[in-house]
């Protein structure tokens, strides 16, 4: 969760240039373009909602969920999620018990970008309760992290900057 969403205000079109150009990006939470965030990426997805839930589905392979089986079920720690709406070239990764997309992947130019609805690293005390924690992700949301991180960072240079 990002406390400075001028950031994306001020820096969205550095950042899709950069993408474009054959950068990666992960996007959690709000900044998927939910709230304060402006969208940065429509035509994979954005930001809609976010209801009451910490139960969510695979939708589709892919090396983000890799591991992870179509119609698989998981818990992720935090009592909500971001939903999103998926844009025409994104592809759905993972939805939540509303059948709507929490997790959305695609490539933009040369670059690829994760729209991750969860706020993970952040957990509730008590499951299914708004007060929350710094956590370490575990279970299908660990995978899933691991994978995006991985799928972000294939084909890039050791020492490349993007």
């Amino acid at each position: 969760k990002t406390a400075a969403s001028i950031y994306f205000k001020t820096a969205g079109e550095l950042l899709r240039r950069w993408v474009e150009e054959g950068g990666r990006l992960l996007l959690c939470f709000d900044a998927v373009g939910y709230r304060a965030h402006p969208p940065l990426f429509p035509e994979l997805g954005q930001g809609f909602t976010n209801p009451k839930g910490d139960v969510v589905t695979v939708a589709a392979e892919h090396p983000v969920v890799a591991g992870l089986a179509i119609g698989e079920t998981f818990v992720h720690g935090y009592a909500d999620h971001v939903q999103l709406t998926a844009g025409a070239d994104g592809t759905v990764l993972v939805t939540d018990e509303a059948g709507k997309p929490v997790v959305i992947a695609g490539t933009i130019g040369k670059g690829r970008v994760v729209l991750h609805g969860m706020i993970t690293g952040y957990s509730s005390v008590k499951r299914g309760d708004f007060a929350g924690q710094p956590a370490e992700p575990e279970g299908g949301e660990r995978t899933m992290l691991i994978n995006a991180v991985k799928w972000l960072g294939q084909g890039l240079e050791p020492g490349a900057s993007r």
